[in-house]
C-alpha cells in the first residue's frame, strides 16, 4: 500500500515539474485568423473594417460573388466619412483582405491595410452605379490596383 502513495506522489511529482506547462494555458493573441471559416453573407454584411492598427476604417456595404466559380470575387467596401468619401463604394478583391477574429471581443472583422491616400488613387464608383463586374478590364484594373491576381 505505501508502495503505490510512493508511486503515485512520484508521478505527481513528475507531472508538475515536467508537464505542467503542457496544462497551462497560453496566453490568447488579440486577433487571430479567422475562427469560422465559413460565413454567412448576412454575417458579412455590415462587419467592420479595420486597418492594421485596429481603427475602423470602414464596412462591408455588399459581396460580389463570381457565379461561374462560385467563389466571393469583391467586397464592395464603404469608407464613409472615414476618409471622406461619402457614397463612393470600393470593390476590394477578397484577396487582399483577412477576415480575423478579436478573442477580446467575440468577433470577427476584415483586415484591410489602407490609408487615405491609397483610395485616392483607387477604383471605386457610386452606390447607384455599380461598374459591370463581368467587365475583365474592369476587373483586371482593380486587382492590379490592390496587387491581386485575376481569380478568373
Amino acid at each position: 500500500m505505501q508502495f503505490s502513495y510512493l508511486r503515485a506522489g512520484f508521478a505527481f511529482a513528475l507531472l508538475f515539474a515536467f508537464g505542467a506547462t503542457a496544462f497551462a494555458e497560453e496566453p490568447k493573441q488579440p486577433t487571430s485568423p479567422v475562427k469560422a471559416t465559413i460565413h454567412r453573407a448576412s454575417q458579412l454584411i455590415g462587419m467592420s473594417v479595420q486597418n492594421a492598427k485596429r481603427d475602423s476604417i470602414g464596412t462591408i456595404n455588399d459581396i460580389v460573388i463570381d457565379a461561374n466559380g462560385g467563389q466571393v470575387r469583391y467586397f464592395a467596401i464603404s469608407f464613409g466619412t472615414t476618409f471622406g468619401f461619402g457614397g463612393k463604394l470600393f470593390a476590394v478583391p477578397y484577396k487582399a483582405v483577412q477576415i480575423r477574429y478579436d478573442s477580446t471581443t467575440n468577433s470577427h472583422f476584415v483586415l484591410f491595410d489602407v490609408n487615405k491616400e491609397q483610395l485616392e488613387k483607387a477604383p471605386g464608383f457610386a452606390s447607384d452605379k455599380w461598374p459591370d463586374f463581368g467587365d475583365q478590364t474592369w476587373t483586371g484594373t482593380v486587382d492590379k490596383f490592390y496587387d491581386v491576381r485575376s481569380q478568373r
